[in-house]
């Protein structure tokens, strides 16, 4: 019996052990599983389809993300429909023009006073604004060292507007406009004061005198040689003013009395005489990149610096008229 008892015990002990060391084995495995990222191997049941919490959260982040980028999209539209997003549209007077007491504007420079220069204003929104404001307001005029302003080409004739970039307490309107002439003046290159003030229609005949070809030109770098040039038909006049507007020159500064220079024999020199029916008369002269311009009906002289690349380009231009070719051919013939 006692026999009986003790194999009963030792077989319950047995058994616990064995249940025992099932357990810490088990626990081991399910512990590197975990480790391993393999969750589902310790999982006691099969998940259900309501049990699949990654399918779901997928879907939430895909569902959120596409909200957010349509979003954005939205609020990028918005900016982009925003003026001052919108690039700046050039002012055509052809396809939108814009006018100043009922005359059509054809161009617009803002002057620089202290450099004798004016600069092209093309956006369509300064033009129109400068017009709103010209329309039923006229700056008193007070010519002084640093003048500002604008000068208003239309096709019946043009308008200047003149003002003193000191005196910003004249009223809201003068201060307005002296803001914009300087930030018209400080975004685009400045042309020569007085060829950019003349009138095209008024000019009614150009010669030019110089040395083109090799070294002179852009385009003709056969010979040296000397070319002179008349212009006296119409288009071809518009064309050469619309040319010598569009001049870039360094600010340049007023010569008087005995600072006035003279045209000298020099091997760089080129001269350009302008007349117009007006009787008035100018000459341009230059030397490698230095300007000159003289008025009939001026005292001073005004003197400007400005890049070589300029110059050639201005031979080059006067190159292309037929005078100018047949010199040219002339020239070249004699060379064969």
């Amino acid at each position: 019996m006692n026999r009986i008892k003790t194999a009963a015990v030792l077989g319950v002990m047995l058994l616990a052990a064995v249940c025992i060391t099932f357990f810490f084995v088990n626990k081991d495995d399910n512990e590197k599983e975990v480790q391993a990222g393999n969750f589902e191997a310790v999982l006691p049941w099969e998940p259900s389809e309501d049990d699949e919490p990654s399918k779901n959260t997928k879907d939430d982040t895909k569902d959120k993300t596409e909200i957010t980028a349509q979003q954005e999209n939205e609020k990028l539209s918005e900016k982009e429909q925003l003026p001052e997003k919108q690039a700046d549209t050039v002012y055509d007077s052809k396809t939108n023009p814009i006018t100043l007491k009922d005359d059509i504007i054809t161009e617009v420079y803002s002057l620089d006073g202290d450099g004798y220069r004016y600069h092209p204003v093309t956006k369509e929104r300064v033009v129109k604004k400068l017009a709103e404001i010209l329309e039923s307001y006229e700056p008193e005029y007070n010519p002084s060292a640093n003048m500002v302003g604008f000068l208003i080409f239309t096709e019946k004739g043009k308008h200047a507007c003149y003002l003193d970039a000191e005196r910003l307490d004249v009223d809201a309107m003068y201060a307005q406009l002296v803001e914009l002439s300087e930030r018209c003046n400080a975004g685009a290159a400045g042309g020569a004061q007085w060829l950019v003030y003349m009138t095209p229609s008024n000019l009614s005949r150009l010669t030019f005198s110089g040395l083109a070809g090799d070294g002179y030109c852009l385009s003709y770098q056969e010979d040296t040689f000397v070319v002179d040039v008349q212009i006296t038909e119409r288009e071809q006049l518009e064309n050469a003013s619309a040319f010598l507007k569009n001049l870039n020159v360094r600010p340049g500064e007023l010569l008087k009395g005995d600072e006035k220079v003279v045209p000298q024999d020099k091997y760089s020199l080129w001269t350009i005489k302008l007349e117009f029916s007006t009787g008035v008369s100018y000459d341009v002269f230059g030397y490698r990149d230095e300007l000159y311009i003289s008025s009939s009906d001026m005292d001073g002289q005004l003197h400007y610096l400005c890049n070589d690349l300029e110059i050639l380009r201005l031979r080059d231009y006067m190159l292309m008229h037929d005078e100018a070719r047949v010199k040219l051919d002339n020239q070249e013939t004699e060379h064969d």
